[in-house]
Protein backbone atom coordinates (compact mmCIF):
# COMPACT_ATOMS: atom_id res chain seq x y z
CA UNK A 1 0.00 0.00 0.00
CA UNK A 2 2.52 2.61 1.04
CA UNK A 3 4.59 1.33 -1.55
CA UNK A 4 2.57 2.18 -4.18
CA UNK A 5 2.36 5.85 -6.47
CA UNK A 6 -0.78 7.71 -5.66
CA UNK A 7 -1.73 10.76 -7.33
CA UNK A 8 -3.52 12.80 -5.41
CA UNK A 9 -5.99 15.61 -6.47
CA UNK A 10 -7.64 17.11 -3.46
CA UNK A 11 -6.52 16.98 0.41
CA UNK A 12 -9.91 16.49 1.74
CA UNK A 13 -9.70 12.76 -0.01
CA UNK A 14 -6.43 12.68 1.53
CA UNK A 15 -7.74 13.26 4.66
CA UNK A 16 -10.18 10.87 4.44
CA UNK A 17 -8.23 8.22 3.33
CA UNK A 18 -6.14 8.63 6.38
CA UNK A 19 -9.21 8.44 8.50
CA UNK A 20 -10.00 5.24 6.36
CA UNK A 21 -6.78 3.48 7.43
CA UNK A 22 -6.71 4.63 10.97
CA UNK A 23 -10.93 3.36 11.26
CA UNK A 24 -9.21 -0.17 9.08
CA UNK A 25 -6.36 -0.54 11.71
CA UNK A 26 -8.89 -0.39 14.06
CA UNK A 27 -10.91 -2.57 13.33
CA UNK A 28 -8.69 -5.25 12.68
CA UNK A 29 -7.09 -4.29 16.58
CA UNK A 30 -10.51 -4.91 17.59
CA UNK A 31 -11.45 -8.54 15.59
CA UNK A 32 -8.24 -10.27 16.76
CA UNK A 33 -8.16 -9.16 20.26
CA UNK A 34 -11.63 -10.55 20.58
CA UNK A 35 -10.08 -13.58 18.56
CA UNK A 36 -7.61 -14.01 21.70
CA UNK A 37 -10.32 -12.97 24.53
CA UNK A 38 -12.08 -15.96 22.76
CA UNK A 39 -9.59 -17.94 22.37
CA UNK A 40 -8.33 -18.20 26.45
CA UNK A 41 -11.84 -18.54 27.24
CA UNK A 42 -11.75 -21.82 26.01
CA UNK A 43 -8.34 -22.97 28.01
CA UNK A 44 -10.58 -25.29 30.07
CA UNK A 45 -12.92 -26.89 27.75
CA UNK A 46 -10.32 -28.89 25.58
CA UNK A 47 -7.15 -31.33 26.05
CA UNK A 48 -4.10 -29.09 26.27
CA UNK A 49 -2.40 -30.32 22.88
CA UNK A 50 -6.04 -29.31 21.09
CA UNK A 51 -6.08 -26.04 23.05
CA UNK A 52 -2.05 -25.21 22.97
CA UNK A 53 -2.08 -26.06 19.01
CA UNK A 54 -4.79 -23.77 18.26
CA UNK A 55 -3.47 -20.89 20.76
CA UNK A 56 -0.26 -21.06 18.79
CA UNK A 57 -1.62 -20.67 15.57
CA UNK A 58 -3.68 -17.69 16.99
CA UNK A 59 -0.90 -16.06 18.63
CA UNK A 60 0.95 -16.09 15.08
CA UNK A 61 -2.43 -14.70 12.89
CA UNK A 62 -2.58 -12.07 15.58
CA UNK A 63 1.03 -11.32 15.42
CA UNK A 64 0.63 -10.90 11.48
CA UNK A 65 -2.19 -8.42 12.39
CA UNK A 66 -0.52 -6.33 14.71
CA UNK A 67 2.30 -5.88 12.12
CA UNK A 68 -0.36 -4.65 9.68
CA UNK A 69 -1.47 -2.34 11.81
CA UNK A 70 1.86 -0.80 12.80
CA UNK A 71 2.22 -0.60 8.86
CA UNK A 72 -0.94 0.99 8.58
CA UNK A 73 -0.18 3.34 11.68
CA UNK A 74 2.72 4.50 9.84
CA UNK A 75 0.83 5.11 6.93
CA UNK A 76 -1.62 7.07 8.60
CA UNK A 77 0.94 9.12 10.43
CA UNK A 78 2.72 9.77 7.04
CA UNK A 79 -0.85 11.05 5.48
CA UNK A 80 -1.20 13.39 8.23
CA UNK A 81 2.15 14.72 8.06
CA UNK A 82 1.95 15.06 4.51
CA UNK A 83 -1.91 16.83 4.89
CA UNK A 84 -0.30 19.22 7.51
CA UNK A 85 2.36 20.20 4.81
CA UNK A 86 -0.05 20.43 2.19
CA UNK A 87 -2.48 22.47 3.99
CA UNK A 88 1.34 25.24 5.19
CA UNK A 89 1.97 25.58 1.20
Amino acid sequence: MAGQKVVVYDVATLRQYQSFLVSTAAEIEELYSRLMTATELQNGNWCDPQYDALKSSIESYVSMARAQITHLDNSADYIARLVSKLEAI
